[in-house]
């Protein structure tokens, strides 16, 4: 299993250094970089594509919160996962920092193992605050009270799931909610899960916050009647947020993006949606040939009647079959690594993804350029094409290796802008669907037109893969330069 990488930022030396020693010292946690400033950090992230950042707030230039904004902030295409670690527990600093997408908020006395454990949370798209803070945090979103009428459960919660509802509002980790309630961990996970589904919840925050907001869980008064959550009796005092304070462990969160709990309502799904259109429109885009591909292989499985147009199919079917499934593998796979929620919430995946595509992006164009060489030469289409689909698959190859290197070298913009040439090429048969689709409808069928509009397919492919490369581009445009220190620094 690979290391969590974190860059470190502080403007004092003394305290940038013994953050990296402590962080160096924990297993699977690697310091690959050091910053003195906020804009020194922005840019050494940028280059670096960590996996998380610890940002102190007071720094020169450009604060910890700005530079949070700056890398996880509205607006950013790929967000990091950044930690802000300071001295000062002031309420501003907290709100400032989680509205600008921090998914941390530590104290410098939190300590070695506190601070490793908001590491491995935020890698895994978790927030891990420290409890002081969630209690500041709850007690703020009770006070102001719900701002609408709570919408119902689907379904009425069990005595069980009352109970776990009030631990995890209390900011219990799964384990906690375990011991105190005398269950196994995989029947918590059962529980929680039930209650996402009934309350309509995306996670633990939200179930946090129905508890809040229908006077499950009050702060400072008295549970009203029915079971008591965690083993409370009926007529006790039950202090959440004092719960949560006096906890050993802190408040683990999983969310997409840390937000303070007064902002937390304001949160929706849209932006969940909106990074799934990509993907979705990418996978809708390879249907037909995958569709196509999928028929053709049973065709040649199930001993599919031979005609003249598939008789080479039969008689050399491996570069065909190659050529399909590594086409619907690539395709698939590929549009969803366009999801930047699924790549923070997943970074293992990812990278076992790129394992998968690499391979199988080349498998698609070396048997697209066999079968370019060695099938014959359709009547439809003229020797042209033929030079086109060669010099396609090499450029696909190419761009492939490249990327490949370029994330070997830890270019990360490099890797991604490669491979979203390569991706855009090999999606070439999705796009031909709809540029040969007018012709066909209007019966301009001929050998040169539909040379000319495949052809087009592709320039197409590559236009968009240009553009989408300059707006990443243009949303992370690196700072200039400041004092950069330690491992990668320049």
């Amino acid at each position: 299993m690979s290391s969590v990488r974190v860059i470190v930022a502080d403007d004092q030396e003394i305290v940038r250094t013994g953050l990296a020693m402590i962080l160096n010292a924990q297993p699977g946690i690697e310091v690959v970089g050091e910053a003195a400033d906020g804009r020194a950090a922005v840019e050494l992230a940028r280059r670096l594509r960590p996996d998380v950042c610890l940002f102190d707030i007071r720094m020169p230039g450009m604060d910890g919160i700005e530079a949070t904004r700056a890398l996880a902030g509205p607006g950013v295409d790929d967000p990091l996962a950044v930690i802000v670690i300071t001295t000062f527990d002031l309420d501003e600093y907290v709100y400032g920092a989680l509205r600008a997408g921090a998914k941390g908020f530590l104290l410098k006395d939190a300590g070695p193992v506190l601070l490793a454990q908001a590491v491995h949370a935020a890698a895994k798209g978790d927030a891990l605050i420290a409890p002081n803070v969630t209690t500041r945090l709850l007690s703020a979103f009770a006070d102001a009270g719900p701002k609408a009428v709570p919408k119902q459960p689907i379904e009425t919660l069990t005595d069980r799931e009352e109970q776990v509802l009030a631990t995890v509002a209390r900011g219990r980790t799964n384990s906690e909610i375990a011991d105190e309630l005398y269950i196994s961990l995989s029947t918590v996970k059962t529980h929680i899960a039930s209650l996402m589904t009934k309350l309509g919840a995306r996670n633990r925050v939200e179930i946090a916050m129905w508890a809040y907001e229908t006077g499950r869980v009050q702060p400072g008064r008295v549970q009203p009647g029915g079971v008591q959550p965690g083993g409370v009796q009926p007529g006790l005092k039950y202090d959440a947020p004092a719960a949560l304070s006096a906890g050993s462990a802190p408040a683990r969160v999983p969310m997409n993006r840390a937000a303070p709990a007064a902002t937390i309502e304001a949160m929706t799904s849209s932006r969940n949606r909106r990074e799934w259109l990509i993907p979705a429109g990418l996978i809708f885009l390879s249907l037909v040939p995958v569709v196509a591909g999928a028929v053709r292989v049973t065709e040649l499985s199930t001993g599919g009647a031979v005609t003249p147009d598939n008789a080479q199919y039969f008689a050399s079917p491996v570069p065909v079959v190659l050529h399909i499934i590594s086409v619907s593998t690539y395709a698939i796979l590929g549009a969803l690594q366009f999801a930047p929620g699924l790549r923070r919430r997943g970074r293992r995946w990812h990278r076992i993804a790129g394992r998968i595509l690499v391979p199988s992006g080349i498998v698609v164009a070396l048997t697209g350029m066999w079968m370019t060489l060695f099938y014959d030469i359709p009547s439809t289409q003229i020797p042209a094409l033929n030079a086109i689909r060669l010099a396609v698959g090499s450029a696909m190859v190419a761009f492939i290796v490249l990327g490949f290197v370029a994330i070997r070298r830890r270019d990360i913009r490099g890797h991604s802008a490669w491979m979203t040439r390569a991706y855009a090429l090999g999606m070439g048969a999705g796009t031909q669907v709809f540029t040969l689709a007018p012709a066909l409808i209007l019966g301009a069928s001929d050998a040169v037109t539909r040379t000319t509009l495949m052809t087009l397919a592709w320039a197409i492919n590559i236009a968009v893969a240009e553009w989408v490369i300059a707006r990443r581009r243009s949303t992370s445009r690196p700072v200039r330069r400041q004092v950069l220190t330690g491992h990668q620094a320049a």
